[in-house]
Formats: C-alpha cells, structure tokens, sequence
C-alpha cells in the first residue's frame, strides 16, 4: 500500500524512528560528539597526548550505530530505564488468545475507518520567539507532535497539518480559520529558548467567539540533551490536558449536551454525557446515560466510542449493580466487540474490550487488550488510569499503580476517583494513613464504593466514630450490602488476600458481613 507517495512499510519504520527516539538521541550524539572531538583536540596536544585524538575518533564514530541501537531497543521512564516494546506487542499476544475479534480488526489494513464525531480543532503552527531561527526545527517539530497525538483521539477532529501550514508567521483571526477550515477550536503557542531554559505558552480558543477558553505556560529548565525529553513531556501534558475525556475540550462540549433532554442528544453528545457520569457513578446518571446510549448507537450504528460507552455501561449493571438487567455481562462483551470491529485504532474501544474481559476473569484476554488500549493512545489519561486501576486489582499492583500515576501527571484536571486504586494500594500495604489521605480526595459521595473504602480504613484506624458515618452512608447507596458484601467486593478483587483483607476493615468499622 502507497500513500502519498510513500510505502506504508517505509511510513511504518520512519514513525518507529521517532517514536523510539531514536532521530533525537542521533541529533544529540552528534552534537556531543563534535563537543567531545574538539574538546580532546585542544586537551590532548598540551598534554602530549596527541596520538590518543584517532582513537577517540573512531571510538566516537563506533559508539554511533552502538547509540541508535540501544535507542531503538530501551526506553527511559519514571521506573528505570526498561525494553521498549513493539506497539503491535500486544496485538501479536491477542492472536494468541481465543479471543480473535481484535485480531480480525487490527489486521484489516484496508478497512477505511470512519470520520471523527466530535469537534473540529486546528492547530497553527507554533511560533519561535527565541530569535534563533534554528530553533525553527524545535517548533516546527512540536507542532507535528500536538497534532499526531491529538489525532490517536478518536472522539476529535484534527485538521491536517499541510492546512494549518499557511497560517505560519503572520497574525490570524482565529473566526478566519473556523470560516476556511471549519475548526471550532483553534490551538496556538509559542516557544522561546535559550541554553539553559525553555518557555512555552500554549492557548486554546472558541473559533466562533475568538475567546480564551485555556491557557497554559510552561517553564522548564534545560540541561545537555534533554531538550527532546522536555519537549515531549510539554507535548504529552498539552494534549491529555485538552482532550482527555475530562480535559477542556470535552467540558467545553458538556455545557450544551447537559442543558438538552436525554431524548434529543446526538450521539456524540450521548458520549460526552458518558464521560461526566464517569466522573460521579450514580444510578439515576447511570439510567439516564445508558438510555442515551441505546438511542445513539440506534442512530448512528457505526459510532465505536458510542458502542464502547455503552459496554462500558452495562458492565456498570454488573460491577456497581446499578440498574442491572439480565446478561449485562454477554451484553458488554458484544457491544466491546462491536467497537473494536468498527475502529480497532480507538482506545476507548480496547478499554471497553478489556473491561469486559477482567468482570468475566478472562485475565489472559483482558491483560493484553488492556496493553493494547494503554499503546494505542499513551495520552489518553481515562484510559490509561482505568488500566492501571484493573491491572492492580487483578494482582499486577506496581504496574497499575505506575500507569495511575502517570495519568494523574498527565492530566491536572483528572477526577477523583483516579485516587481510588492509590487508595487500595495502600490498604493492601496497611499504610491505613496514606489509604485515607487517597480516599477523602476521591470525591464522588454518590458512588458506594468510596463509603466502603473509607469504612475500612477508618474500622483499621480504630475511628469509630468516623467508621460509624461511612457505614451509615454506605447503607444509604446500598441498602442491601451487608448481605451481599462479597459478592460485590469479589466483583473487583481477584486476589483472594485484598478481598480478606477489606473485608476485616468492614467488620471492625462495625459492619455485620453476613456472606463472609
């Protein structure tokens, strides 16, 4: 397969390149090395140490190819430096599995994926105000950057590059851009940098009004060779801040859908809806959202965030019991499926997918289209931080725990209950402190789940009184979870050990378990 002119093979390799780093770590050993050569050709002669300078020549140039190759092959991250892993990694584990139907649509290469269903942005080029016009390269690549990351969202329209393009260097009204490119967003910024410092000053603007609607500066300090590294940090926390399922962009939308009856939203609408559910867990938004959904997916067939909002809904039947009716677990699985048929590029589908997977303790499909769904969209916070959640219940505890982590980092605007599975993690270490710190900033008062949790650990602290309230508060979301206290817990703690565990807590806060 060609397109624009250039072997999808070739297009394949090159985007690998850049997103191993390796072009940045070859710019950067060069550099250093030409440092390194002319610093030993000044040293070495006074030092009559001449005949060492063609060692260190070839040396350099050896150690070159040795560069690119660690480069492509390990990866630097919060934990150390660890193996990189192909981006299909998990794609090859599915095929392993019984569960074919990610394979069936990963592999459709020429399966035309449909159009984006929700706002239109553009992003201009961003300006160099450092007054080098080599830095040129460092805007220019930023730029792209914003742009192909915003694009793995599937819930967003981007502009292509080549049509911001002309936008470059002179002032624009950003209602000229929503009039030639239909964008009822606009992202501009701007970069300064100097050898020891890096500015950027990032803003999002309403196409049709010309409003501000966020901005962002970000100061960063530089040291030999990290430039890249900050650039992609900058770059990373730019776009989950913008387009994560709670991030600007869709709260801009939210306003409008929220004021409209749930019988007269569009589909995209039934999804953004979905995702300010998420952030409070009640039955009645439950009920509300998921009729929205059933409706939306009848008119628009074809939406895969729709059918993955959906799964995801029913699974909510099952793993909250809210509003529950029969099969919510045959139910998810097929509208998970279903989603990763009509957009097997979307995270949100491999989230749903793997959800569905984990409340069915089918571990060996559910740990690698959770991988899938994490690769897919590094950026996409809800999912990442979802992931991490699951895969801490179902044992990996300091993997999930990282992936949360870096989805709090990504996202300052994250909702609460990204706090949940830090919560549990310190349970689980009976740091009963640290679990309460995690669990009072959760913030859904509407959602039982956080009430067991903070009667636990106050029942562990000993707080009475406290333990007292939750449970009360428990009961009130609740009624009947005395009675089926395990049942519900074993919904989402597959270590026998963890269910125990909380179990204790429940009791000694003065709950009478009578399924334990």
């Amino acid at each position: 397969m060609v397109a624009n002119g250039m072997p999808r093979e070739l297009r394949s390799f090159l985007h690998e390149l850049r997103r191993r780093k390796v072009t940045h770590v070859a710019v950067v050993y060069v550099v250093v090395g030409i440092a390194v050569l002319e610093a030993a050709d000044l040293l070495l002669e006074p030092l009559q140490l001449a005949w060492v300078y063609p060692a260190v020549v070839v040396l350099t140039i050896l150690c070159f190819p040795l560069a690119l190759v660690l480069a492509w092959a390990f990866d630097v991250t919060p934990s150390g430096v660890v193996r990189d892993r192909r981006p299909d990694a998990a794609e090859e584990t599915l095929e392993s599995t019984a569960h074919s139907e990610a394979v069936a649509a990963t592999t459709a290469d020429a399966q035309v994926l449909p159009l984006p269903k929700g706002p239109v942005i553009a992003v201009l080029p961003f300006a160099n105000v450092s007054g080098n016009p080599e830095d040129e390269f460092f805007t220019d690549g930023m730029t792209e950057d914003i742009i192909t990351a915003l694009s793995r969202f599937t819930n967003l329209f981007v502009i292509a590059r080549n049509s911001t393009a002309r936008y470059k260097g002179r002032p624009v009204d950003v209602r000229e851009i929503r009039g030639d490119l239909g964008a009822e967003y606009v992202l501009e910024g701007a970069i300064r940098r100097s050898a020891e410092h890096l500015r950027v000053n990032v803003q999002l603007l309403d196409a049709s009004k010309g409003t501000h609607l966020w901005a962002e500066t970000y100061d960063r300090d530089l040291t030999a060779g990290e430039v890249f590294g900050v650039l992609d940090e900058i770059t990373n926390s730019v776009v989950a801040t913008l387009a994560d399922t709670s991030g600007v962009l869709a709260r801009s939308g939210l306003a409008e859908a929220q004021r409209k009856p749930t019988d007269s939203l569009d589909a995209y609408e039934a999804v953004l809806r979905t995702y300010s559910y998420w952030d409070r867990q009640t039955p009645a938004e439950h009920a509300e959202v998921r009729e929205a959904l059933e409706r939306a997916v009848r008119l628009d067939p074809d939406y895969a965030n729709a059918w993955a909002c959906l799964a995801i809904t029913y699974l909510d039947e099952f793993d909250s019991s809210f509003n529950p009716r029969p099969d919510p677990l045959d139910r998810a699985l097929e509208a998970a499926r279903h989603a990763v048929r009509l957009d097997p590029t979307s995270s949100l589908s491999y989230d749903a997918l793997a959800q569905a997977h984990f409340y069915r303790k089918d571990l060996d499909a559910f740990f690698p289209a959770a991988e899938r769904a994490v690769q897919l969209n590094p950026n996409d916070c809800t999912t990442v931080a979802m992931m991490g959640l699951l895969m801490a219940y179902a044992g990996r505890w300091e993997y999930g725990i990282e992936l949360v982590e870096k989805a709090r980092a990504l996202n300052p605007y994250h909702p609460g209950w990204y706090y949940l599975p830090l919560a549990s993690y310190h349970y689980r270490a009976r740091n009963y402190e640290k679990a309460l710190e995690a669990a009072q900033q959760v913030n859904m008062p509407g959602f039982w789940g956080n009430h067991v949790f903070l009667a636990a650990i106050y029942g562990q602290l000993g707080r009475a009184d406290e333990a007292r309230v939750a449970v009360e508060n428990l009961h009130r979301l609740f009624p009947n979870f005395r009675a089926w206290a395990r049942r519900e817990l074993e919904k989402w703690y597959l270590t026998t050990e963890m269910l125990d565990h909380l179990i204790d807590g429940l009791v000694k806060a003065g709950l009478d378990i009578s399924d334990s």
